[in-house]
């Protein structure tokens, strides 16, 4: 869903509001938010989405705080994204873009005030989030090998 938001995002600066949905808003921003919604919620703070429900599946502690990580990232994504909307909605489509894309050296995306260093963030810490559970996995499955082989 991530990867999905952020690339109706873009796609919502290349459009400029050219494909409208049934209601007559910008199709690719109304994916943006049906994609945003499921992973940070109404209020961004993670409730009820899909960060919650594999916050309670996961069994690391280092997954855990990773998945929390992610959601505090999200909040700056939406805070960002919302700054992109009013630079588009202005017919400022340079500044919003660069908003989007970042200005600065896309490796640097410490300081960066991109959505789109917002996005990496966010993407790293699922990422590790997975990577934590795999190696869970990976040593609960030797755990019970070992048992059964003695």
């Amino acid at each position: 869903a991530a990867l999905q938001a952020r690339a109706n995002e873009n796609l919502s600066m290349v459009n400029r509001g050219a494909v409208l949905d049934k209601n007559g808003a910008d199709l690719y921003e109304a994916h943006f938010r049906k994609r945003f919604g499921q992973l940070a919620g109404a209020g961004g703070d993670g409730r009820g989405t899909l960060l919650l429900r594999a916050r309670k599946l996961v069994v690391s502690d280092t997954a855990r705080t990773a998945l929390d990580g992610a959601v505090a990232e999200l909040k700056q994504w939406s805070a960002r994204h919302a700054n992109v909307r009013k630079k588009a909605d202005a017919s400022e489509y340079a500044e919003a873009a660069r908003l989007v894309v970042g200005g600065e050296d896309p490796r640097a995306t410490e300081n960066s005030t991109s959505t789109d260093a917002a996005f990496q963030k966010v993407d790293g810490a699922l990422g590790e989030a997975i990577a934590a559970e795999r190696a869970d996995f990976g040593e609960t499955a030797r755990s019970g090998v070992s048992a059964f082989s003695g």
